[in-house]
């Protein structure tokens, strides 16, 4: 039986292809998504999200790492994207400890802007309390900034952690709506700075 050599590239093409997506989807459950740590109170909003880090060169991911990794070397080469897990970098001009929170709020007012993507009016829709296991509140003051991600309609936030806030173990994140604090979610801080 003979067969033709569109035939077989086709068929190569498939099993590369069927591959690459066994390997994915491998991968994307060893290294899994973060475990959901939200305790969610305004079901508008869709936590992504929540990382501590100390530097001057602080990334964050938001879903899986290794597909976060993947998108933005595509995106580097105008590429497009595979998938919605996104990585973010944020440099500092000194060493600080930065809480960053990403997450999707439904009924955004979105303006189109000359990119061609709609963009809202503010990026920053939530003040932060970081919550000692004594009780007392700590205000996160220093809102170091944030973006706006068109393509995946997700927002990152970041704030600057006081000083004297050194130990976060067993320590809380309590969000409010910045203009009238009413309560959001509740998120478990996990790591230590």
């Amino acid at each position: 039986m003979r067969y033709s050599g569109r035939i077989n590239l086709l068929t190569v093409t498939s099993v590369i292809a069927l591959g690459l997506l066994a390997l994915g989807g491998v991968c994307a459950a060893l290294l899994g998504r973060s475990p959901k740590q939200f305790d969610v109170e305004d079901r508008s909003f869709h936590f992504t999200f929540c990382a501590v880090t100390t530097g001057t060169t602080h990334t964050v991911i938001s879903g899986n790492r290794l597909l976060g990794w993947l998108n933005r070397k595509l995106i580097g080469h105008r590429i497009r994207r595979i998938s919605h897990d996104q990585m973010y970098t944020i440099t500092t001009t000194r060493n600080e400890t930065l809480l960053s929170l990403g997450y999707r709020h439904d009924g955004d007012a979105l303006r189109l802007d000359t990119n061609g993507y709609s963009y809202p009016g503010t990026i920053r829709l939530l003040d932060a309390v970081v919550v000692q296991p004594g009780g007392r509140t700590v205000p996160l003051k220093g809102f170091y900034g944030g973006g706006y991600m068109p393509t995946t309609k997700e927002y990152f936030n970041h704030w600057v952690l006081p000083g004297d806030t050194t130990n976060l173990l067993g320590c809380g994140l309590r969000l409010s709506r910045e203009g009238d604090g009413k309560y959001v979610a509740t998120c478990r801080l996990q790591q230590k700075p």
